[in-house]
């Protein structure tokens, strides 16, 4: 689900957007969108962690992701909010272009 491709970098960082249409589609099969999100953020750490070689430090980095994941909450709710009033939902989106 996650396409760690399309992304870009900036002072050796990664940074990507959430992609929408990964959301509604997880929506659809019964995923909640706070539990999409969360889904696909770990998915881009999980590469990264995959490289490492102990796998006792990989379980800390996921915990210490989970963490972080539930310290940061209310700007996920946030971000969530956000994304949800302002996009058009994928399949909405297509028709339009499809009829244009």
């Amino acid at each position: 689900i996650v396409q760690t491709d399309n992304v870009s970098a900036s002072h050796g960082g990664t940074v990507g957007e959430l992609d929408e249409d990964q959301i509604f589609y997880m929506n659809t099969r019964g995923i909640p969108r706070s539990e999409a999100v969360r889904i696909l953020v770990e998915g881009y750490f999980e590469e990264v962690v995959q490289r490492l070689s102990d796998p006792g430090l990989q379980a800390l980095v996921r915990r210490r992701i989970a963490q972080k994941l539930v310290a940061a909450e209310d700007q996920v709710a946030e971000f969530i909010g956000e994304r949800a009033g302002s996009e058009v939902a994928p399949a909405e989106g297509r028709q339009e272009d499809e009829a244009a």
